[in-house]
């Protein structure tokens, strides 16, 4: 009977019904439906694309994704991108806990994708 009680105990901690209200709010807002963010890898010009991609999830993450944690962030982006984009990822250089970071996923796929500048030594020859 002791054991019972201390798990009952654990379960009504402030930290324990913390822990539940975030499962319970993330799982809400995976129920709320939005238009999805995506990427058009066949796009004329992809760093155009992948600028309407990235303003888009802005909104998104702003709203119906906002409370949930960088790291959840991080996880959409990885459904969003699709199997091109996850190729892309792969090939990437991440520090530490960068790929947990929605921030700098974006910012690392946009490096990627930014258009090479050529000097005018480059030119035509």
């Amino acid at each position: 009977m002791a054991s019972v009680c201390y798990i009952v105990s654990e379960w009504t901690t402030p930290r324990f019904e913390q822990a539940i209200r975030n499962r319970i709010s993330a799982w809400m807002m995976s129920q709320i439906p939005f238009d999805h963010p995506h990427i058009d890898w066949d796009s004329q010009d992809l760093y155009e694309e992948f600028s309407r991609f990235r303003n888009h999830v802005g909104f998104v993450f702003d709203r119906p994704l906002s409370k949930l944690k960088a790291e959840e962030k991080a996880g959409w982006l990885g459904t969003w991108i699709g199997p091109q984009g996850r190729e892309i990822y792969k090939t990437l250089q991440w520090g530490e806990g960068e790929q947990k970071d929605p921030i700098k996923v974006l910012d690392e796929l946009e490096a990627y994708l930014r258009p090479q500048k050529t000097s005018a030594s480059q030119g035509v020859r």
